[in-house]
């Protein structure tokens, strides 16, 4: 089999490979535990840093992400998390 020159076809072809790989059990076993290791990070940032008017660090759950400027909030972090957003992106946010 001869390799792929055009990009564009290149590129699609990654994506069907990883389409596949996600449809198959070991594959959603996988994504499972990446997502699951990315929002226990979130849960423990959340834990760390508490509530910044309370000081409350008991459960993540009761903790939210908030800015002191909302017109600066570009979205959600935990929305954000379970759609793969970058993590650098989830970071800054």
């Amino acid at each position: 089999m001869s390799p792929i020159v055009d990009p564009e076809r290149r590129r699609e072809s990654g994506r069907n490979a990883a389409r596949r790989y996600a449809a198959t059990p070991h594959g959603r076993e996988k994504i499972r535990q990446y997502r699951r290791r990315r929002i226990e990070a979130v849960q423990a940032i959340k834990i760390e840093c508490g509530c910044i008017d309370c000081g409350y660090r008991e459960h993540p759950a009761a903790l939210h992400f908030d800015h002191r400027d909302p017109d600066t909030k570009q979205f959600q972090v935990m929305k954000a998390i379970a759609a793969g957003r970058a993590w650098d992106d989830v970071m800054a946010e």
